[in-house]
């Protein structure tokens, strides 16, 4: 027994030696065969500037990298991926004609530099809204305007008000200053006779069709933004896309160069009017023999018997009322709203005193208007996995006095992640809460003020002015200020969106995509007019306050599946085709209540009403299936051709027209590219195109419910 083992122990020492003599070289052979590829190099500007912007990537591979500040890029292939195969290295950067360099990927270090021109005309641009995939705008068979983030280098704090004078024929109108109110815009001219459909365009982030307002994006994550107007373009959308397409973009994860990048970024601005506002500075009013201070009418007395100061009576009658100001006293030649004044009296009295006080009544309603927003982003890439994230906080405060405006927290991660040549998978995320203070300012009422009325003036216990304006002006006495103290009211939103695409490429012919969704809120809102509310005069249904509580949440999804097959007939015809399935939902629910008549001043709930009590509630289910198909034909870069079918069914259709076909033709000849142009040096880029399509809208959910009566002369009711 101890002989086998001696005997084995020797082998064991023998043989050792002669393994590891053999094990050498054939690991050492295996090094060699199994060693990566890595490609350097700079991406540099005509002038030898950094391009920090740029791209490199190699599309056989499915390999994208982003440059570092220096314009240096590194790819690394690992070595199961290095066959000696023929790839196509290519540079691209925003506003800059691509390059590219054919190359045979061996093992070892390979270093290459590019040098890219300024494209003018941004004719290299690709755009992917309303396309089958994405396209070069020189060959593009119709309109589609896109902007990047340097287009936008002073990020609003409305993503669509950052379009505004940017898209050509688009209509962006924010219908007041409050803060936070969202921006409508209208790409094309109102296409149906129900104005409940309307007329603003279908809004997408990152693939994700919003189901609410655009306010809660923050404007920085945008990387660019698509818009298309026409109906051939918008076919690919069909049923929501009658009115345009907006499609938005948010900073890649994809293009990230290796490591990591922290940037910050701190705004603080304001908005003032310009100009003082020209408000009157004389009266009609009779005043003593110094002009300062105005008749009172005593009946059966002579004029001027009895005068007061302004300033003093206003802080009488709202000083010695409660709930609501005392009655001040009749002045002489009051003339206005409650009193008209005889012709010669307007011919020879009009404005013939001034005021001796003047308070300039816009001056004391505004606020400078501060905005204040701080971000922090990260960006980066390890491995195969790149990711951007962001942090962003606004307040902006707005221009109206006691109130507290809009603020906007917000926070972003974005993830991009490549497996091997196949597949590539993309993550965006994105959650925002915001807070929205009412604006219960009666700004027209502000412009009616006289301007000896100080409409910040507080009586002996700290209270503002109810009736600020002694005169005879009927509701314009009011203090048009003072309910931004006295109703107290705040929204609150919390958002999230999130979207997932996974791309699949067995061959360099044919790639499936398979895309998911989702965009979820909720939303609360308080008012509450608390007892002992003040007004003018005795009002016992306001004097005893209200409240009111609403709370709504929605949920919207989307999801797509996509098959592009691409063929080349030789080198002079390039043919795409696509076929697409998509389903759409959504669904929400709301409660509204509202109560009179409250117990207890400064308890904020609906317990606290005890009359006028009502409450409400509805739910929303909507439903979308839509399938289409696609073909695009390229001969010759310069002969372009591109069709489009597209079916939708929706719940929202007549029962009777569940399902709608649209559609587009369209075709495009680049004259610019034709050996005989001889006009490159008046126009760099001349293209024929024409096209025709449709596209549709959908009615809102409350139509099934609706009537419609044809009256006298086709007036519809």
């Amino acid at each position: 027994m101890s002989r086998t083992s001696k005997w084995s122990t020797l082998c064991s020492g023998v043989s050792l030696p002669l393994m590891l003599a053999v094990v050498a070289p054939m690991t050492g052979g295996t090094a060699l065969l199994a060693q990566a590829a890595t490609i350097t190099g700079r991406v540099l500007s005509e002038q030898g500037n950094t391009l920090e912007v740029a791209n490199v990537y190699i599309t056989e591979l499915n390999v994208s990298v982003g440059v570092n500040a220096q314009g240096r890029y590194t790819i690394t292939i690992p070595a199961e991926r290095v066959r000696s195969q023929a790839i196509v290295l290519k540079a691209r950067a925003i506003g800059y004609v691509s390059a590219s360099t054919p190359m045979t990927l061996t093992p070892g270090a390979h270093s290459h530099d590019f040098t890219l021109t300024r494209d003018i005309n941004r004719l290299q641009e690709v755009v992917v809204t309303g396309m089958s995939a994405g396209t070069e705008q020189k060959k593009t068979a119709y309109t589609v305007t896109a902007l990047t983030a340097q287009d936008m280098p002073i990020p609003a704090a409305s993503a669509l008000t950052a379009l505004e004078g940017k898209v050509p024929g688009a209509q962006i109108v924010t219908p007041n200053g409050r803060p936070g109110t969202q921006a409508s815009i209208v790409l094309r001219g109102p296409k149906s006779i129900d104005g409940a459909i309307g007329q603003g365009p279908l809004i997408m982030v990152d693939g994700i069709i919003l189901n609410g307002s655009m306010s809660e994006i923050n404007p920085e994550d945008i990387e660019s933004v698509e818009v298309v107007k026409g109906a051939a373009a918008s076919s690919l959308y069909g049923s929501r896309a009658g009115n345009g397409v907006i499609s938005i973009t948010t900073r890649s994860a994809k293009n990230q160069s290796p490591g990591i990048r922290l940037n910050t970024r701190s705004e603080l601005g304001w908005q003032d009017i310009a100009k003082e506002y020209p408000y009157a500075r004389r009266t009609m009013m009779m005043m003593d023999e110094k002009n300062q201070r105005f008749c009172v009418v005593v009946s059966g007395q002579p004029d001027c018997t009895r005068t007061v100061d302004l300033a003093a009576e206003a802080f009488r009658v709202n000083d010695q009322g409660g709930d609501y100001a005392l009655t001040p006293y009749p002045l002489k030649r009051d003339f206005g709203i409650g009193n008209s004044a005889t012709k010669p009296e307007l011919r020879g009295l009009f404005q013939i005193n001034q005021f001796p006080v003047n308070y300039d009544p816009i001056a004391q309603a505004k606020l400078p208007g501060v905005i204040n927003t701080n971000t922090l982003d990260a960006s980066g890439k390890f491995g195969n996995t790149g990711f951007f994230s962001s942090f962003s906080n606004l307040n902006q405060l707005g221009a109206v006095r006691f109130e507290q405006g809009y603020r906007r927290q917000s926070a972003r991660v974005n993830v991009s992640q490549s497996t091997g040549d196949m597949f590539d998978t993309q993550i965006q995320t994105y959650y925002a809460r915001t807070a929205n203070f009412p604006d219960n300012e009666n700004w027209f009422n502000i412009s009616r003020q006289h301007p000896s009325v100080n409409l910040l003036a507080r009586d002996s216990k700290n209270r503002l002015f109810i009736r600020s304006d002694v005169t005879n002006e009927g509701g314009q006495n009011y203090n048009p200020v003072i309910d931004n103290v006295q109703v107290n009211g705040r929204t609150d939103n919390d958002r999230f969106l999130g979207s997932v695409t996974e791309r699949f490429t067995p061959a360099a012919w044919i790639d499936f995509s398979a895309t998911g969704n989702m965009d979820r809120q909720r939303v609360s809102n308080t008012t509450l007019q608390d007892r002992g509310y003040r007004t003018t005069a005795l009002d016992i249904g306001n004097n005893t306050g209200n409240i009111s509580d609403s709370s709504s949440a929605s949920s919207s999804y989307n999801v797509g599946l996509d098959a592009t097959l691409r063929h080349d007939f030789g080198t002079s015809l390039r043919t795409r085709y696509q076929t697409r399935y998509t389903y759409e939902q959504q669904d929400g629910w709301g409660v509204f209540a509202t109560g009179s008549t409250l117990t207890l001043p400064g308890l904020v709930s609906l317990t606290n009403a005890t009359t006028s009590i009502s409450n409400r509630n509805n739910t929303t289910s909507i439903r979308a299936l839509g399938y289409s198909g696609s073909a695009n034909f390229e001969f010759k870069e310069k002969y372009i051709l591109d069709g489009l079918v597209r079916r939708d069914g929706s719940s929202l259709f007549g029962a009777a027209n569940r399902w709608n076909t649209y559609g587009r033709a369209s075709l495009a000849y680049r004259l610019s590219d034709e050996s005989w142009w001889k006009l490159r040096s008046v126009f760099d880029d001349f293209k024929l195109r024409a096209s025709v399509g449709s596209a549709g809208g959908r009615p809102p959910f409350a139509d099934q419910y609706q009537t419609l009566t044809v009256g006298a002369g086709g007036s519809i009711t």
